[in-house]
């Protein structure tokens, strides 16, 4: 579990750069992609799991270990829960 562990929880950190107008979801997968040689940003990583995949593997770490690095980002419940997502 430590890959979606990990993966997860860029996804979510990614969200929260979102809701906190940092950067686009584009502009967020380039400089992943670029800056840490990553094959996929962490929006396109999330598109290819599943935004209700990512949502669940983050809740469950927020609920099992009750630390809020875990939590997750308010705006993927509501992407998770609507199915909402970027293309």
């Amino acid at each position: 579990m430590v890959l979606p562990r990990i993966l997860c929880q860029i996804i979510n950190e990614a969200v929260f750069a979102v809701m906190d107008e940092i950067a686009s979801p584009q502009d967020i997968d380039t400089a992943v992609t670029l800056g840490m040689n990553f094959p996929f940003g962490p929006i396109e990583w999330a598109d290819r799991i599943g935004i209700q995949q990512v949502f669940a593997v983050v809740q469950a770490l927020h609920q099992d270990l009750q630390e809020e690095r875990y939590r997750p980002a308010p705006l993927l419940r509501q992407m998770a829960a609507t199915g909402a997502w970027w293309k």
